[in-house]
């Protein structure tokens, strides 16, 4: 899957096309009242990526969404309504498989596709199916087709465009036939698709963001939780921390054994996969065996708050004094109204149990597992 930043572009129109309809493809994704649509055309576009097939299965793209889900729903554990019939799928995905996130790793649709249990594929692929039938392989056709669909009653709605795709009127017309198993893309559209392949997925991860927020909206970072994380950036930290450790003798916040001053772990005090970000004042040394067994849980605040705060105010009062500014930027970003040289604890702390209280408080709601103890 290819990542991008989508606010690089314009996301209200998609490059034009002299022979296809590419303002009726942008209307397919208004007044969207649930996911599927966006996993579905982002399905499409990951199989054109992959397969020269113009013919997608319905098997495949119900897998192609459920890779797509996953991220958000279980890694990063958004909320898409109390419409969405995703959520129970992704779970049980985690159930039966480990995911595997490293930078080389298999896709997650590739991982699913061989790993997941046969029955369990079969079940999940016929519940994603049961939806796609009933609406959405149709009715994401809808634009191309309005005149014809006028006063029509809803029941006959998709028989109508399932054999106005076979139309000789309506050749090459609309992105896909709709077949038996599945759909078959058009020729024209297959080549518009594949150079477009970047823009396409920005339009569509830039609507998604926004139906997102409907229901995340105090959540940070909605955009880089739409798919598998990225490398994470960790030198900054690593050096932060390492010249403390060898500078002072410190224990783990958790455990309270005494710290390696170079073979250590760093641990996201609120989980990574909430907050997507890297930031120091929420990291901290530990053994990698805490490290594994906190996982993604959100640790108990009334154990380790207070004492986290006094090891982040340890260490950057000691880079302060010896100089290391370079190493602050993210706590100038924290302070942004305060002189860090003479900052006050009690303000220091005050700030940081505010912004890992309000965090702790979404993070726990969305479904993180709360109240750690070593």
């Amino acid at each position: 899957m290819i990542l991008l930043d989508i606010n690089d572009y314009n996301m209200t129109d998609l490059p034009h096309h002299p022979n296809l309809q590419i303002k009726l493809l942008s209307r397919c994704f208004r007044n969207v009242s649930n996911s599927y649509k966006f996993y579905w055309f982002l399905s499409i576009l990951d199989h054109v990526l992959e397969s020269e097939s113009a013919f997608i299965s319905l098997d495949e793209i119900s897998l192609r969404m459920l890779s797509s889900v996953w991220y958000p729903l279980d890694f990063y554990k958004l909320s898409f309504g109390v419409q969405d019939g995703f959520k129970d799928l992704a779970t049980t995905v985690s159930s039966y498989i480990k995911v595997d996130n490293s930078p080389k790793a298999k896709t997650l649709y590739h991982q699913i596709e061989n790993d997941l249990p046969d029955d369990i594929s079969k079940t999940l692929k016929h519940k994603i199916k049961v939806g796609l039938k009933r609406w959405v392989v149709f009715r994401f056709l809808s634009p191309f087709f309005e005149e014809q669909l006028k006063g029509m009653r809803d029941q006959k709605v998709n028989d109508t465009i399932q054999k106005l795709t076979h139309s000789s009127d309506f050749t090459d017309f609309a992105p896909y036939k709709i077949v038996t198993n599945g759909i078959v893309l058009s020729t024209n559209w297959i080549a518009y698709f594949k150079d477009n392949q970047y823009v396409l997925r920005g339009f569509i991860k830039w609507h998604l963001v926004k139906f997102l927020q409907r229901n995340n909206s105090n959540v940070v970072g909605l955009t880089e939780k739409l798919e598998k994380p990225t490398i994470r950036d960790l030198k900054t930290a690593r050096s932060f921390w390492s010249v403390f450790l060898k500078n002072n003798n410190s224990k783990c916040l958790y455990s309270g054994l005494t710290l390696p001053k170079n073979n250590f772990s760093l641990d996201h005090f609120i989980p990574w996969s909430y907050v997507a970000h890297d930031q120091l004042w929420n990291i901290i040394p530990t053994t990698k065996s805490v490290n594994s067994s906190k996982s993604d849980s959100l640790p108990s605040l009334s154990y380790y708050l207070d004492a986290f705060c006094e090891f982040q105010y340890a260490a950057l009062k000691f880079h302060i004094i010896e100089g290391n500014n370079k190493l602050l930027e993210d706590f100038h970003s924290l302070f942004r109204e305060s002189n860090l040289m003479s900052i006050e604890k009690s303000y220091f702390f005050d700030i940081i149990k505010t912004e890992i209280s309000n965090n702790y408080r979404i993070a726990e709601n969305l479904g993180f597992k709360s109240s750690y103890i070593y």
